[in-house]
């Protein structure tokens, strides 16, 4: 009979693709993907830790992904943002003008905007500000319903139900046109879900790095150099354009 092998969270072993281990500090499992240690809990996947993030210069930077993270119906979206200033600018686009956009304004407001013939304007009540961290998360259920969060806390939002059912993103920081400003500050863990996020789910990732099943692309901005941007769970990995040499920074959330 074959069994786990116990250890510790500060006396981990030796990486293999592939082995798990359990920790009796922590009582979570772990499994060595290749580079890292992944903690499975039963709150959600740790993806372990935070070394950087990516610095935004708000003139002509964005990242082009190799395809559309495209989801129908019910979605959730969650990010670490540090805005530099609040002077309107996208936060995620596209390169097709049809495709919803997410959007901050002159104040700071978070918007869902764009959409065939532009019908899509879902307002949040609650404004970013410049300076520190934050995190966002944006879900729809299945009715197409819209719920902002803000440091896990929901805010009340205006036009609250979309008409487009599809979303497609494929730049991050910018749309086709660097119509709308491009975003200017820090980002981190990017992560789009083929579900709607729950608050308690919400909460875990902000209380506790947990992130829930039904990931479908999750960018952590570890690579700390280079232009590459991987996808944790897929293969629809970025491309840092127009950045300066060194965008990457040790400023992170958590």
């Amino acid at each position: 009979m074959s069994t786990i092998t116990p250890t510790t969270s500060s006396t981990r072993p030796t990486g293999v693709q592939g082995r798990i281990a359990f920790e009796t500090d922590t009582k979570n499992i772990i499994v060595y993907d290749g580079a890292n240690w992944r903690s499975y809990i039963n709150d959600g996947i740790d993806y372990g830790a935070n070394a950087y993030s990516l610095e935004f210069d708000g003139a002509n930077d964005y990242i082009d992904l190799s395809s559309n993270v495209s989801i129908s119906g019910a979605f959730s979206i969650s990010m670490w943002v540090y805005p530099d200033d609040i002077a309107g600018y996208l936060i995620l686009g596209s390169t097709s003008t049809d495709n919803i956009f997410v959007y901050a304004n002159s104040s700071g407001t978070l918007q869902i905007r764009g959409g065939t013939g532009f019908t899509t304007n879902v307002v949040s009540s609650t404004n970013l500000t410049a300076g520190s961290w934050q995190h966002v998360v944006i879900t729809r259920d299945a009715g197409l319903n819209y719920t902002f969060y803000r440091n896990k806390t929901s805010n009340a939002v205006t036009g609250a139900t979309s008409t487009d059912s599809d979303i497609a993103f494929d730049r991050i920081g910018a749309n086709s046109t660097i119509q709308f400003g491009t975003f200017d500050g820090k980002m981190d863990d990017l992560a789009f879900y083929n579900k709607e996020l729950s608050a308690s789910e919400v909460a875990s990732i902000y209380d506790n790095n947990l992130h829930a099943s039904g990931l479908v692309a999750f960018y952590r901005f570890e690579e700390g150099s280079g232009t590459s941007l991987s996808d944790e769970v897929g293969s629809n990995d970025g491309t840092l354009t127009n950045f300066p040499a060194s965008p990457w920074s040790t400023n992170t959330p958590y």
